[in-house]
Protein backbone atom coordinates (compact mmCIF):
# COMPACT_ATOMS: atom_id res chain seq x y z
CA UNK A 1 0.00 0.00 0.00
CA UNK A 2 1.87 3.13 -0.70
CA UNK A 3 0.42 5.82 1.99
CA UNK A 4 -0.60 9.89 0.57
CA UNK A 5 2.75 11.05 1.40
CA UNK A 6 4.65 8.62 -0.34
CA UNK A 7 2.88 8.90 -3.82
CA UNK A 8 3.05 12.52 -3.70
CA UNK A 9 6.94 12.14 -3.43
CA UNK A 10 6.53 9.91 -6.21
CA UNK A 11 4.78 12.47 -8.01
CA UNK A 12 7.11 14.81 -7.21
CA UNK A 13 10.03 13.16 -8.43
CA UNK A 14 8.32 11.96 -11.77
CA UNK A 15 7.93 16.29 -12.30
CA UNK A 16 11.63 16.60 -11.32
CA UNK A 17 12.79 14.11 -13.85
CA UNK A 18 10.79 15.55 -16.48
CA UNK A 19 11.65 19.17 -15.86
CA UNK A 20 15.19 17.43 -16.44
CA UNK A 21 14.85 15.69 -19.48
CA UNK A 22 12.88 18.76 -21.00
CA UNK A 23 16.12 21.27 -19.46
CA UNK A 24 18.34 18.51 -21.47
CA UNK A 25 16.69 18.37 -24.49
CA UNK A 26 16.53 22.42 -24.60
CA UNK A 27 20.94 22.58 -23.82
CA UNK A 28 21.08 20.00 -26.97
CA UNK A 29 19.20 21.51 -29.41
CA UNK A 30 20.99 24.68 -28.63
CA UNK A 31 24.47 23.20 -28.88
CA UNK A 32 23.36 21.12 -31.69
CA UNK A 33 22.15 24.58 -33.66
CA UNK A 34 25.37 26.47 -32.66
CA UNK A 35 27.52 23.86 -34.33
CA UNK A 36 25.13 23.83 -37.04
CA UNK A 37 25.58 27.74 -37.32
CA UNK A 38 29.11 27.15 -36.87
CA UNK A 39 29.49 24.79 -39.77
CA UNK A 40 27.97 26.97 -42.01
CA UNK A 41 30.02 30.03 -41.21
CA UNK A 42 32.98 27.17 -41.86
CA UNK A 43 31.67 26.75 -45.63
CA UNK A 44 31.06 30.06 -46.30
CA UNK A 45 34.44 31.14 -45.20
CA UNK A 46 36.39 28.06 -47.19
CA UNK A 47 34.15 28.89 -50.44
CA UNK A 48 34.80 32.81 -50.02
CA UNK A 49 38.99 31.70 -49.85
CA UNK A 50 38.85 29.65 -52.79
CA UNK A 51 37.08 32.34 -55.06
CA UNK A 52 39.83 35.04 -53.87
CA UNK A 53 42.70 32.45 -54.58
CA UNK A 54 41.26 31.50 -57.69
CA UNK A 55 40.82 35.80 -58.69
CA UNK A 56 44.90 36.31 -57.48
CA UNK A 57 45.47 33.49 -59.65
CA UNK A 58 44.01 35.27 -62.74
CA UNK A 59 45.98 38.41 -61.44
CA UNK A 60 49.03 36.64 -61.48
CA UNK A 61 48.60 35.09 -64.89
CA UNK A 62 47.80 37.93 -66.68
CA UNK A 63 50.69 39.87 -64.86
CA UNK A 64 53.28 36.66 -65.86
CA UNK A 65 51.90 37.08 -69.57
CA UNK A 66 52.27 40.97 -70.01
CA UNK A 67 55.90 40.71 -67.66
CA UNK A 68 56.70 38.48 -71.21
CA UNK A 69 56.19 41.56 -73.44
CA UNK A 70 52.44 40.53 -74.31
CA UNK A 71 50.58 43.26 -74.81
CA UNK A 72 47.28 43.84 -73.15
CA UNK A 73 45.48 44.45 -76.13
CA UNK A 74 46.12 40.79 -77.14
CA UNK A 75 45.47 38.59 -73.52
CA UNK A 76 42.92 36.37 -74.60
CA UNK A 77 40.40 34.81 -71.85
CA UNK A 78 39.21 32.05 -74.88
CA UNK A 79 38.35 28.63 -73.38
CA UNK A 80 35.95 26.18 -75.03
CA UNK A 81 34.64 26.39 -71.09
CA UNK A 82 32.91 29.94 -70.81
CA UNK A 83 29.42 30.68 -72.75
CA UNK A 84 31.00 34.00 -73.54
CA UNK A 85 32.73 34.62 -76.38
CA UNK A 86 36.62 36.10 -75.33
CA UNK A 87 38.33 35.42 -79.01
CA UNK A 88 40.98 38.02 -79.50
CA UNK A 89 41.95 38.69 -82.64
CA UNK A 90 44.74 40.31 -82.00
CA UNK A 91 45.92 36.91 -80.33
CA UNK A 92 47.35 35.02 -83.47
CA UNK A 93 49.10 32.34 -81.19
CA UNK A 94 48.94 30.29 -78.03
CA UNK A 95 51.36 32.46 -75.81
CA UNK A 96 48.39 35.24 -75.28
CA UNK A 97 46.30 33.23 -74.01
CA UNK A 98 45.30 32.87 -70.29
CA UNK A 99 43.57 29.26 -70.25
CA UNK A 100 46.45 27.50 -72.22
CA UNK A 101 49.49 25.60 -71.51
CA UNK A 102 51.60 27.53 -74.10
CA UNK A 103 50.25 31.11 -72.36
CA UNK A 104 49.69 31.65 -68.83
CA UNK A 105 48.39 27.81 -68.56
CA UNK A 106 45.86 28.99 -65.85
CA UNK A 107 42.75 25.84 -65.33
CA UNK A 108 39.88 27.71 -66.27
CA UNK A 109 37.58 27.15 -63.10
CA UNK A 110 33.50 27.40 -63.57
CA UNK A 111 31.65 29.48 -60.98
CA UNK A 112 30.62 26.91 -58.65
CA UNK A 113 26.67 26.81 -58.26
CA UNK A 114 26.82 27.12 -54.27
CA UNK A 115 28.29 30.75 -54.87
CA UNK A 116 25.11 31.68 -57.09
CA UNK A 117 21.65 33.20 -56.63
CA UNK A 118 19.92 31.18 -59.01
CA UNK A 119 16.66 33.11 -58.78
CA UNK A 120 18.89 35.30 -61.60
CA UNK A 121 19.89 32.33 -63.65
CA UNK A 122 18.26 34.37 -66.65
CA UNK A 123 20.53 36.91 -66.95
CA UNK A 124 22.98 37.67 -68.79
CA UNK A 125 26.72 36.46 -67.69
CA UNK A 126 25.21 34.28 -64.81
CA UNK A 127 26.94 31.35 -64.29
CA UNK A 128 30.15 33.01 -65.77
CA UNK A 129 33.56 34.95 -65.15
CA UNK A 130 32.90 38.56 -67.08
CA UNK A 131 36.22 39.78 -68.10
CA UNK A 132 35.79 43.19 -69.38
CA UNK A 133 38.04 45.98 -69.87
CA UNK A 134 34.67 48.82 -70.56
CA UNK A 135 34.65 49.56 -66.56
CA UNK A 136 36.81 51.93 -64.11
CA UNK A 137 36.96 52.22 -60.32
CA UNK A 138 38.41 55.43 -58.94
CA UNK A 139 41.73 55.79 -58.04
CA UNK A 140 42.99 52.52 -58.90
CA UNK A 141 44.76 53.47 -62.47
CA UNK A 142 44.50 56.84 -63.90
CA UNK A 143 40.84 57.57 -63.59
CA UNK A 144 41.27 59.71 -60.40
CA UNK A 145 36.90 60.47 -60.07
CA UNK A 146 33.73 59.23 -61.09
CA UNK A 147 34.28 60.12 -64.69
CA UNK A 148 37.06 57.91 -65.12
CA UNK A 149 35.31 55.83 -67.87
CA UNK A 150 35.41 59.08 -69.97
CA UNK A 151 38.53 58.13 -71.00
CA UNK A 152 39.17 54.70 -72.31
CA UNK A 153 42.64 54.75 -71.15
CA UNK A 154 41.62 54.86 -67.45
CA UNK A 155 39.41 51.98 -67.87
CA UNK A 156 41.11 48.40 -65.92
CA UNK A 157 41.19 44.51 -67.10
CA UNK A 158 38.67 43.57 -64.25
CA UNK A 159 37.25 40.22 -63.80
CA UNK A 160 33.65 40.54 -62.80
CA UNK A 161 31.51 37.14 -60.86
CA UNK A 162 27.59 38.33 -61.42
CA UNK A 163 24.67 37.32 -59.37
CA UNK A 164 26.19 36.09 -56.22
CA UNK A 165 25.05 35.02 -52.56
CA UNK A 166 24.62 37.61 -50.37
CA UNK A 167 26.22 35.78 -47.38
CA UNK A 168 28.80 34.87 -50.21
CA UNK A 169 29.27 38.70 -50.84
CA UNK A 170 29.68 40.11 -47.30
CA UNK A 171 31.85 37.09 -46.39
CA UNK A 172 33.94 38.21 -49.24
CA UNK A 173 33.93 41.79 -47.77
CA UNK A 174 34.93 40.37 -44.66
CA UNK A 175 38.01 38.85 -46.26
CA UNK A 176 39.19 41.95 -47.53
CA UNK A 177 38.67 43.96 -45.06
CA UNK A 178 36.84 46.24 -47.02
CA UNK A 179 34.48 48.35 -44.13
CA UNK A 180 31.04 49.03 -45.43
CA UNK A 181 29.19 49.13 -42.40
CA UNK A 182 26.16 47.14 -40.54
CA UNK A 183 25.34 46.05 -44.15
CA UNK A 184 27.93 44.27 -45.44
CA UNK A 185 28.40 45.84 -48.95
CA UNK A 186 28.06 48.79 -50.93
CA UNK A 187 25.51 49.78 -53.32
CA UNK A 188 26.27 51.30 -56.78
CA UNK A 189 24.79 54.42 -58.60
CA UNK A 190 25.32 53.06 -61.79
CA UNK A 191 25.80 50.53 -64.22
CA UNK A 192 29.04 48.17 -63.40
CA UNK A 193 28.94 46.89 -66.96
CA UNK A 194 28.25 48.01 -70.42
CA UNK A 195 26.04 45.27 -71.71
CA UNK A 196 26.65 43.14 -74.33
CA UNK A 197 29.85 44.98 -75.25
CA UNK A 198 31.12 44.23 -71.84
CA UNK A 199 33.22 41.13 -72.51
CA UNK A 200 36.78 41.68 -73.39
CA UNK A 201 38.26 40.75 -76.78
CA UNK A 202 41.13 42.87 -76.98
CA UNK A 203 39.80 46.71 -76.67
CA UNK A 204 39.32 49.14 -74.07
CA UNK A 205 36.46 51.35 -74.40
CA UNK A 206 34.35 54.30 -72.74
CA UNK A 207 31.94 52.19 -70.44
CA UNK A 208 31.07 52.40 -67.05
CA UNK A 209 32.26 53.10 -63.30
CA UNK A 210 31.58 51.62 -60.81
CA UNK A 211 30.91 54.27 -58.61
CA UNK A 212 29.03 54.32 -55.29
CA UNK A 213 29.42 57.64 -53.83
CA UNK A 214 33.46 56.75 -52.75
CA UNK A 215 32.96 53.59 -50.90
CA UNK A 216 34.85 51.50 -53.81
CA UNK A 217 37.49 54.11 -54.72
CA UNK A 218 40.44 52.73 -54.52
CA UNK A 219 39.80 49.28 -53.45
CA UNK A 220 41.39 46.82 -56.29
CA UNK A 221 38.86 44.16 -54.74
CA UNK A 222 35.26 44.24 -53.36
CA UNK A 223 31.42 43.14 -53.79
CA UNK A 224 28.93 45.11 -54.10
CA UNK A 225 24.91 45.64 -54.83
CA UNK A 226 23.82 46.83 -58.32
CA UNK A 227 22.42 49.89 -58.46
CA UNK A 228 21.41 50.31 -62.51
CA UNK A 229 22.90 47.06 -64.60
CA UNK A 230 22.86 44.84 -62.80
CA UNK A 231 20.05 45.79 -60.38
CA UNK A 232 19.03 46.54 -56.99
CA UNK A 233 18.98 43.46 -55.10
CA UNK A 234 21.66 41.88 -56.61
CA UNK A 235 25.48 41.09 -55.89
CA UNK A 236 28.57 40.93 -57.65
CA UNK A 237 32.01 40.67 -56.76
CA UNK A 238 34.42 41.96 -58.71
CA UNK A 239 38.83 42.16 -58.82
CA UNK A 240 41.10 43.99 -61.18
CA UNK A 241 43.30 42.04 -62.74
CA UNK A 242 44.95 44.80 -64.72
CA UNK A 243 45.01 48.46 -63.31
CA UNK A 244 45.65 51.42 -65.83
Amino acid sequence: MVFGHERGNVIWLVLITVALLAALTMTLSRSGSRVENLGEREKSNIEALQLLRYARSLESAVQSLVFQDISENDLSFETPLSDIDYENANCSGNQCKIFHMGGAGLSYMEPKSIWLDSAYSAQDYYGDWLFTGGSCIPEVGRGDDANCYTSASNNELIMILPYIKLSLCKQLNSMLKNDFGDAGYTVLEEDAWDGADAPFTGGFAEGVALYDGGNLFGKMSGCFEGGGVPTNGTYHFYHVLKAR
